[in-house]
Protein backbone atom coordinates (compact mmCIF):
# COMPACT_ATOMS: atom_id res chain seq x y z
CA UNK A 1 0.00 0.00 0.00
CA UNK A 2 0.86 3.61 -1.26
CA UNK A 3 1.99 5.50 1.79
CA UNK A 4 0.32 8.32 0.74
CA UNK A 5 -2.69 6.73 0.03
CA UNK A 6 -5.54 4.49 1.18
CA UNK A 7 -6.22 2.61 -2.32
CA UNK A 8 -5.48 3.82 -5.51
CA UNK A 9 -9.07 3.58 -6.09
CA UNK A 10 -10.75 4.75 -2.59
CA UNK A 11 -11.87 7.84 -4.14
CA UNK A 12 -15.10 9.29 -5.54
CA UNK A 13 -14.43 11.42 -9.07
CA UNK A 14 -15.17 15.28 -9.90
CA UNK A 15 -14.36 17.01 -12.82
CA UNK A 16 -14.35 20.78 -13.56
CA UNK A 17 -15.40 22.55 -16.73
CA UNK A 18 -13.03 25.45 -18.11
CA UNK A 19 -15.28 27.81 -15.48
CA UNK A 20 -14.42 25.80 -12.70
CA UNK A 21 -17.93 24.81 -12.43
CA UNK A 22 -18.97 20.92 -11.54
CA UNK A 23 -19.10 18.78 -15.40
CA UNK A 24 -19.43 15.68 -13.51
CA UNK A 25 -19.56 13.92 -9.93
CA UNK A 26 -19.98 10.79 -8.33
CA UNK A 27 -20.63 12.85 -4.94
CA UNK A 28 -23.48 14.04 -3.38
CA UNK A 29 -24.43 16.45 -0.95
CA UNK A 30 -25.89 13.71 1.23
CA UNK A 31 -22.78 12.27 1.02
CA UNK A 32 -21.18 14.25 3.71
CA UNK A 33 -22.63 13.87 6.99
CA UNK A 34 -23.22 16.93 9.23
CA UNK A 35 -21.00 17.86 12.11
CA UNK A 36 -23.97 17.46 14.78
CA UNK A 37 -24.48 13.62 13.68
CA UNK A 38 -20.65 13.60 14.79
CA UNK A 39 -21.80 15.27 18.04
CA UNK A 40 -23.73 12.14 19.81
CA UNK A 41 -20.50 10.19 20.15
CA UNK A 42 -17.58 12.25 19.67
CA UNK A 43 -19.20 15.70 22.08
CA UNK A 44 -15.29 16.77 22.73
CA UNK A 45 -14.40 16.69 19.40
CA UNK A 46 -17.20 18.70 18.15
CA UNK A 47 -17.09 21.35 20.63
CA UNK A 48 -13.67 21.85 19.76
CA UNK A 49 -13.75 21.76 16.29
CA UNK A 50 -17.23 24.36 16.69
CA UNK A 51 -14.69 27.14 18.27
CA UNK A 52 -12.14 26.58 15.52
CA UNK A 53 -11.67 28.55 12.36
CA UNK A 54 -12.47 25.84 10.51
CA UNK A 55 -16.15 26.12 11.86
CA UNK A 56 -16.18 29.48 10.98
CA UNK A 57 -14.99 29.58 7.83
CA UNK A 58 -18.44 29.88 5.96
CA UNK A 59 -19.97 31.87 8.83
CA UNK A 60 -16.97 35.06 8.65
CA UNK A 61 -18.80 38.23 7.44
CA UNK A 62 -15.09 39.65 6.73
CA UNK A 63 -14.99 36.34 3.91
CA UNK A 64 -18.42 36.91 2.48
CA UNK A 65 -17.48 40.57 1.73
CA UNK A 66 -14.12 39.64 0.23
CA UNK A 67 -15.86 36.67 -1.73
CA UNK A 68 -18.42 39.52 -3.01
CA UNK A 69 -15.84 41.95 -4.00
CA UNK A 70 -13.98 39.15 -5.87
CA UNK A 71 -17.21 38.20 -8.00
CA UNK A 72 -17.67 41.43 -8.73
CA UNK A 73 -14.32 42.95 -9.32
CA UNK A 74 -12.14 40.81 -10.48
CA UNK A 75 -13.96 37.00 -11.90
CA UNK A 76 -17.23 35.99 -12.11
CA UNK A 77 -15.93 32.54 -11.01
CA UNK A 78 -14.17 34.38 -8.16
CA UNK A 79 -16.36 32.78 -5.10
CA UNK A 80 -15.92 29.36 -6.47
CA UNK A 81 -12.61 29.99 -6.31
CA UNK A 82 -12.64 31.52 -2.47
CA UNK A 83 -15.30 29.04 -1.41
CA UNK A 84 -12.85 25.94 -2.98
CA UNK A 85 -11.35 25.82 0.32
CA UNK A 86 -13.88 27.52 2.55
CA UNK A 87 -16.36 24.83 1.66
CA UNK A 88 -15.31 22.08 0.07
CA UNK A 89 -18.45 20.12 0.21
CA UNK A 90 -19.66 23.01 -2.14
CA UNK A 91 -16.62 22.80 -4.61
CA UNK A 92 -16.99 18.66 -5.00
CA UNK A 93 -21.04 18.47 -5.50
CA UNK A 94 -23.70 19.98 -7.62
CA UNK A 95 -25.03 21.39 -4.51
CA UNK A 96 -24.07 25.21 -5.43
CA UNK A 97 -25.83 28.22 -4.42
CA UNK A 98 -25.97 32.12 -5.69
CA UNK A 99 -23.67 34.07 -3.27
CA UNK A 100 -25.67 37.38 -4.84
CA UNK A 101 -28.51 35.90 -3.88
CA UNK A 102 -27.57 36.89 0.06
CA UNK A 103 -26.96 40.52 1.20
CA UNK A 104 -24.95 39.68 4.39
CA UNK A 105 -23.42 36.40 6.10
CA UNK A 106 -26.42 36.49 8.33
CA UNK A 107 -28.77 35.80 5.45
CA UNK A 108 -26.91 33.25 4.08
CA UNK A 109 -26.58 31.09 7.78
CA UNK A 110 -30.80 31.16 7.53
CA UNK A 111 -31.49 30.29 3.94
CA UNK A 112 -32.12 26.68 3.11
CA UNK A 113 -28.42 26.20 1.79
CA UNK A 114 -26.95 23.03 2.69
CA UNK A 115 -26.33 22.92 6.37
CA UNK A 116 -22.71 21.00 5.47
CA UNK A 117 -22.04 23.78 3.41
CA UNK A 118 -22.49 26.46 5.95
CA UNK A 119 -20.61 24.26 8.45
CA UNK A 120 -17.18 25.21 6.22
CA UNK A 121 -14.16 22.68 6.87
CA UNK A 122 -16.77 20.20 8.35
CA UNK A 123 -15.89 16.72 9.98
CA UNK A 124 -16.34 14.96 6.64
CA UNK A 125 -14.04 17.52 4.71
CA UNK A 126 -10.83 15.87 6.81
CA UNK A 127 -12.47 12.07 7.93
CA UNK A 128 -13.48 11.32 3.93
CA UNK A 129 -9.60 12.08 2.94
CA UNK A 130 -8.00 9.21 1.31
CA UNK A 131 -4.91 10.75 -0.73
CA UNK A 132 -2.85 13.82 0.03
CA UNK A 133 -3.40 16.61 -2.41
CA UNK A 134 -1.37 19.19 -4.32
CA UNK A 135 -0.72 22.79 -3.81
CA UNK A 136 -3.38 25.26 -5.28
CA UNK A 137 -2.38 27.27 -8.14
CA UNK A 138 -4.39 30.29 -9.12
CA UNK A 139 -4.43 30.68 -12.62
CA UNK A 140 -5.11 33.96 -14.87
CA UNK A 141 -8.87 33.13 -14.51
CA UNK A 142 -8.73 32.98 -11.41
CA UNK A 143 -10.11 29.21 -11.66
CA UNK A 144 -11.20 27.01 -8.60
CA UNK A 145 -8.70 24.37 -9.20
CA UNK A 146 -8.46 22.32 -5.89
CA UNK A 147 -8.37 18.35 -5.77
CA UNK A 148 -9.72 17.18 -2.94
CA UNK A 149 -9.26 13.07 -3.04
CA UNK A 150 -12.43 12.44 -1.12
CA UNK A 151 -14.65 9.03 -0.70
CA UNK A 152 -17.87 10.27 1.52
CA UNK A 153 -21.02 8.42 1.64
CA UNK A 154 -19.70 4.76 2.00
CA UNK A 155 -19.89 4.36 6.02
CA UNK A 156 -16.18 5.06 6.50
CA UNK A 157 -14.40 7.27 8.27
CA UNK A 158 -10.86 7.75 8.11
CA UNK A 159 -8.37 8.51 10.88
CA UNK A 160 -4.84 8.42 12.66
CA UNK A 161 -5.36 5.67 14.86
CA UNK A 162 -4.23 2.34 13.76
CA UNK A 163 -6.68 0.00 15.48
CA UNK A 164 -9.68 2.01 15.95
CA UNK A 165 -12.87 1.00 17.96
CA UNK A 166 -15.82 -0.78 15.98
CA UNK A 167 -18.96 1.11 16.57
CA UNK A 168 -22.29 0.50 15.32
CA UNK A 169 -22.70 4.04 13.21
CA UNK A 170 -19.37 3.48 10.74
CA UNK A 171 -16.89 1.68 9.23
CA UNK A 172 -13.21 3.35 10.96
CA UNK A 173 -10.02 2.93 9.11
CA UNK A 174 -6.71 4.00 9.57
CA UNK A 175 -4.74 6.09 7.64
CA UNK A 176 -0.88 7.17 7.39
CA UNK A 177 -1.95 10.43 6.04
CA UNK A 178 -3.34 12.02 8.85
CA UNK A 179 0.41 12.22 10.46
CA UNK A 180 1.69 14.10 7.49
CA UNK A 181 1.94 17.77 7.08
CA UNK A 182 0.93 17.33 3.20
CA UNK A 183 -2.49 16.79 4.40
CA UNK A 184 -3.24 20.29 4.86
CA UNK A 185 -3.12 20.66 1.43
CA UNK A 186 -4.78 21.95 -1.03
CA UNK A 187 -6.20 24.49 1.63
CA UNK A 188 -2.88 25.90 2.71
CA UNK A 189 -0.49 26.44 -0.11
CA UNK A 190 -1.34 28.51 -2.73
CA UNK A 191 0.52 30.33 -5.60
CA UNK A 192 -0.45 32.34 -8.37
CA UNK A 193 0.70 31.65 -12.09
CA UNK A 194 1.08 34.85 -14.48
CA UNK A 195 2.87 35.30 -17.30
CA UNK A 196 4.70 31.93 -16.83
CA UNK A 197 5.77 33.27 -13.18
CA UNK A 198 5.02 31.74 -9.89
CA UNK A 199 4.19 33.89 -7.01
CA UNK A 200 4.16 32.45 -3.51
CA UNK A 201 1.43 33.90 -2.56
CA UNK A 202 0.24 31.31 1.12
CA UNK A 203 2.50 29.00 1.20
CA UNK A 204 2.72 27.49 4.79
CA UNK A 205 3.35 24.08 3.66
CA UNK A 206 6.16 24.88 1.25
CA UNK A 207 8.07 27.24 4.15
CA UNK A 208 7.79 24.22 6.57
CA UNK A 209 9.10 21.89 3.93
CA UNK A 210 11.95 24.22 3.44
CA UNK A 211 13.21 24.18 7.05
CA UNK A 212 15.97 21.35 7.28
CA UNK A 213 14.88 18.09 9.02
CA UNK A 214 11.07 19.51 9.38
CA UNK A 215 10.71 18.80 5.52
CA UNK A 216 12.64 15.72 5.63
CA UNK A 217 10.32 14.07 8.30
CA UNK A 218 7.08 14.53 10.28
CA UNK A 219 8.73 14.97 13.19
CA UNK A 220 7.79 18.94 13.33
CA UNK A 221 4.40 17.98 11.40
CA UNK A 222 1.60 21.10 11.35
CA UNK A 223 -0.50 18.54 13.63
CA UNK A 224 2.19 18.29 15.83
CA UNK A 225 1.72 22.20 16.65
CA UNK A 226 -2.14 23.03 15.50
CA UNK A 227 -3.90 19.54 16.81
CA UNK A 228 -1.62 18.70 19.83
CA UNK A 229 -2.19 15.86 21.41
CA UNK A 230 -4.28 16.03 24.84
CA UNK A 231 -3.73 14.07 27.71
CA UNK A 232 -5.99 11.37 27.08
CA UNK A 233 -4.37 10.60 24.08
CA UNK A 234 -6.78 12.57 21.36
CA UNK A 235 -5.44 15.34 19.15
CA UNK A 236 -7.33 18.78 20.18
CA UNK A 237 -9.56 19.54 17.53
CA UNK A 238 -9.47 23.09 17.76
CA UNK A 239 -6.87 23.74 14.91
CA UNK A 240 -4.95 26.90 16.33
CA UNK A 241 -3.57 29.27 14.33
CA UNK A 242 -3.89 33.28 14.42
CA UNK A 243 -7.03 34.00 13.64
CA UNK A 244 -9.97 34.34 15.50
CA UNK A 245 -13.77 34.77 15.73
CA UNK A 246 -14.08 39.04 16.10
CA UNK A 247 -17.27 39.44 16.99
CA UNK A 248 -16.74 38.75 20.77
CA UNK A 249 -17.08 41.87 23.13
CA UNK A 250 -14.62 42.10 24.86
CA UNK A 251 -12.85 39.72 22.40
CA UNK A 252 -10.31 37.86 25.44
CA UNK A 253 -13.92 36.46 26.00
CA UNK A 254 -13.64 34.74 22.24
CA UNK A 255 -13.63 31.06 22.83
CA UNK A 256 -9.60 30.83 21.22
CA UNK A 257 -8.36 34.21 22.68
CA UNK A 258 -6.17 32.73 25.21
CA UNK A 259 -4.94 29.68 23.42
CA UNK A 260 -3.94 31.95 19.99
CA UNK A 261 -2.05 34.24 22.59
CA UNK A 262 -0.05 31.42 24.18
CA UNK A 263 0.82 30.06 20.41
CA UNK A 264 1.88 33.40 19.44
CA UNK A 265 3.91 33.23 23.21
CA UNK A 266 5.56 30.18 22.02
CA UNK A 267 6.84 31.59 18.28
CA UNK A 268 9.44 33.88 18.99
CA UNK A 269 12.24 34.88 21.34
CA UNK A 270 13.87 38.81 22.16
CA UNK A 271 17.18 39.36 23.78
CA UNK A 272 19.11 42.38 23.71
CA UNK A 273 22.64 42.33 21.91
CA UNK A 274 23.14 41.17 18.38
CA UNK A 275 26.09 38.20 17.79
CA UNK A 276 29.21 40.27 19.22
CA UNK A 277 27.82 43.65 19.81
CA UNK A 278 26.26 43.99 23.15
CA UNK A 279 24.20 46.53 24.80
CA UNK A 280 26.60 48.67 26.86
CA UNK A 281 25.33 48.95 30.66
CA UNK A 282 26.48 52.73 30.67
CA UNK A 283 26.71 55.37 28.23
CA UNK A 284 28.39 58.82 28.27
CA UNK A 285 27.41 62.50 27.17
CA UNK A 286 28.02 62.93 23.44
CA UNK A 287 27.84 59.37 22.54
CA UNK A 288 25.60 57.47 20.32
CA UNK A 289 23.61 54.43 22.05
CA UNK A 290 23.36 51.33 19.67
CA UNK A 291 20.62 49.79 20.90
CA UNK A 292 21.11 46.03 19.11
CA UNK A 293 18.15 43.35 19.40
CA UNK A 294 17.95 39.86 17.81
CA UNK A 295 14.72 38.23 17.08
CA UNK A 296 14.70 34.32 16.86
CA UNK A 297 12.20 32.56 14.86
CA UNK A 298 11.42 29.17 17.18
CA UNK A 299 8.62 27.86 14.76
CA UNK A 300 8.79 26.18 11.32
CA UNK A 301 7.27 28.49 8.92
CA UNK A 302 7.81 32.25 8.74
CA UNK A 303 6.15 34.29 10.46
CA UNK A 304 3.73 36.04 10.12
CA UNK A 305 2.25 32.83 7.20
CA UNK A 306 -0.38 32.21 5.56
CA UNK A 307 -2.01 35.33 4.36
CA UNK A 308 0.48 36.87 5.46
CA UNK A 309 -0.22 40.23 3.34
CA UNK A 310 -3.02 40.93 5.56
CA UNK A 311 -1.18 39.92 9.39
CA UNK A 312 1.48 42.59 10.71
CA UNK A 313 4.15 41.33 13.60
CA UNK A 314 6.11 44.37 14.25
CA UNK A 315 8.44 45.68 17.11
CA UNK A 316 7.20 48.32 19.66
CA UNK A 317 10.00 50.17 21.33
CA UNK A 318 9.65 52.55 23.75
CA UNK A 319 12.79 54.13 25.32
CA UNK A 320 12.28 56.65 28.86
CA UNK A 321 14.77 58.84 30.27
CA UNK A 322 15.00 59.49 34.17
CA UNK A 323 12.14 61.83 34.03
CA UNK A 324 9.92 59.13 31.90
CA UNK A 325 10.10 61.60 28.74
CA UNK A 326 10.11 59.48 25.64
CA UNK A 327 13.21 59.36 24.25
CA UNK A 328 12.31 56.76 20.91
CA UNK A 329 9.31 55.17 20.22
CA UNK A 330 8.21 52.83 17.46
CA UNK A 331 5.78 51.02 16.37
CA UNK A 332 3.24 52.52 19.25
CA UNK A 333 -0.06 51.91 18.06
CA UNK A 334 -3.99 51.11 19.23
CA UNK A 335 -5.61 48.41 17.91
CA UNK A 336 -7.50 50.64 15.22
CA UNK A 337 -4.73 52.06 14.36
CA UNK A 338 -2.19 51.49 11.29
CA UNK A 339 1.61 51.24 11.29
CA UNK A 340 3.36 54.39 10.21
CA UNK A 341 5.32 52.63 7.58
CA UNK A 342 7.06 56.53 7.46
CA UNK A 343 9.26 55.38 10.25
CA UNK A 344 12.74 54.53 9.55
CA UNK A 345 13.04 52.44 12.65
CA UNK A 346 9.45 50.55 12.22
CA UNK A 347 10.77 46.52 12.61
CA UNK A 348 7.76 45.21 10.55
CA UNK A 349 7.21 41.50 9.04
CA UNK A 350 4.20 41.68 6.76
CA UNK A 351 4.00 40.96 2.79
CA UNK A 352 2.41 43.05 0.30
CA UNK A 353 0.45 41.87 -3.14
CA UNK A 354 1.70 44.04 -6.09
CA UNK A 355 -1.10 44.01 -8.89
CA UNK A 356 -0.48 44.15 -12.70
CA UNK A 357 0.50 48.63 -12.29
CA UNK A 358 2.79 47.98 -9.62
CA UNK A 359 0.36 48.97 -6.72
CA UNK A 360 -0.49 47.08 -3.76
CA UNK A 361 -3.89 44.83 -3.59
CA UNK A 362 -5.49 42.16 -0.98
CA UNK A 363 -7.08 40.56 -3.74
CA UNK A 364 -5.22 37.22 -4.88
CA UNK A 365 -7.15 37.59 -8.35
CA UNK A 366 -4.61 41.05 -9.14
CA UNK A 367 -1.95 39.98 -7.95
CA UNK A 368 1.44 39.92 -10.35
CA UNK A 369 3.77 40.01 -7.55
CA UNK A 370 4.41 39.97 -3.89
CA UNK A 371 7.27 42.03 -1.84
CA UNK A 372 7.95 39.52 1.28
CA UNK A 373 9.36 41.50 4.52
CA UNK A 374 8.06 38.22 6.75
CA UNK A 375 10.63 36.51 9.43
CA UNK A 376 11.67 33.73 6.77
CA UNK A 377 11.55 30.23 6.83
CA UNK A 378 11.33 29.39 10.53
CA UNK A 379 14.49 28.72 13.09
CA UNK A 380 16.18 32.08 11.40
CA UNK A 381 17.75 34.97 13.84
CA UNK A 382 17.69 38.17 12.67
CA UNK A 383 18.89 41.78 14.25
CA UNK A 384 17.40 45.04 14.62
CA UNK A 385 19.08 48.56 15.69
CA UNK A 386 18.12 51.56 17.64
CA UNK A 387 20.36 54.03 17.77
CA UNK A 388 20.06 57.29 20.30
CA UNK A 389 22.14 60.48 20.47
CA UNK A 390 22.65 61.00 24.38
CA UNK A 391 22.54 64.89 24.91
CA UNK A 392 24.02 66.61 27.99
CA UNK A 393 20.38 66.93 29.31
CA UNK A 394 19.57 63.30 29.61
CA UNK A 395 20.86 62.41 32.82
CA UNK A 396 20.01 58.67 35.46
CA UNK A 397 18.55 55.71 33.61
CA UNK A 398 17.26 54.96 30.23
CA UNK A 399 14.85 52.60 30.27
CA UNK A 400 14.43 50.25 27.19
CA UNK A 401 10.56 48.15 26.72
CA UNK A 402 10.63 46.21 23.59
CA UNK A 403 7.54 44.09 22.33
CA UNK A 404 7.08 41.72 19.50
CA UNK A 405 3.52 42.58 18.53
CA UNK A 406 1.00 40.42 16.24
CA UNK A 407 -2.04 41.51 14.53
CA UNK A 408 -4.25 39.02 11.94
CA UNK A 409 -5.35 42.39 10.25
CA UNK A 410 -3.93 45.17 9.21
CA UNK A 411 -6.76 47.71 10.31
CA UNK A 412 -7.50 49.09 6.88
CA UNK A 413 -9.14 45.42 5.59
CA UNK A 414 -11.39 46.12 8.71
CA UNK A 415 -12.90 49.34 7.24
CA UNK A 416 -16.10 48.10 6.13
CA UNK A 417 -16.56 45.74 9.31
CA UNK A 418 -16.23 48.96 12.03
CA UNK A 419 -17.68 46.50 14.50
CA UNK A 420 -15.13 43.66 14.38
CA UNK A 421 -12.22 46.08 13.78
CA UNK A 422 -12.84 47.60 17.46
CA UNK A 423 -12.43 44.26 18.25
CA UNK A 424 -9.38 43.61 16.49
CA UNK A 425 -6.81 42.69 19.12
CA UNK A 426 -2.70 43.07 19.21
CA UNK A 427 -1.12 40.37 20.65
CA UNK A 428 2.30 40.18 22.58
CA UNK A 429 4.35 37.63 21.54
CA UNK A 430 7.49 38.59 23.75
CA UNK A 431 9.17 41.12 25.39
CA UNK A 432 12.20 42.21 26.52
CA UNK A 433 13.38 45.18 29.09
CA UNK A 434 16.91 46.55 30.21
CA UNK A 435 18.63 49.73 31.23
CA UNK A 436 21.63 51.57 30.62
CA UNK A 437 23.05 54.59 32.72
CA UNK A 438 24.30 57.74 31.78
CA UNK A 439 27.23 58.84 33.17
CA UNK A 440 27.94 62.68 34.04
CA UNK A 441 30.99 63.50 32.53
CA UNK A 442 30.69 66.98 33.90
Amino acid sequence: MNSDQISEYTEKEYSLDENGNIVSTEISIDDFSSAIECKECHETHYEEWNRSMHAYSMKDPVFFTCIKDERDNNSPHGERFCIQCHSPPALVTENLFDIDAYATVEDFLSSNVSEVIKEGVTCDVCHSYTKLSQTVIASDDSLADAKFHLYPGEGIKYGPIEDPMENQYHQSEYSPIFHRSRFCLPCHNMVVERDNNVIEAEVTITEWNRVTGAGMSESMSCQSCHMPLKANGDHLHTFVGVDIDLRFDPIENSPLYDDVSAMLKSAVELKFGYNNILLPETIQHGAILNIPITITSVTAHSIPSGTSFNREAWLEVIILDNNLDTVLQSGVVENTESLNLADSSLTLFTSFLIDSKNDTTHSIMETYGIIDNNLLQGFVTVPAYYNITISNEMVGLLDMQVRMLFRAFKPRLLQDHPDLLKNLPIFEMASIRDTVYIQNTQ
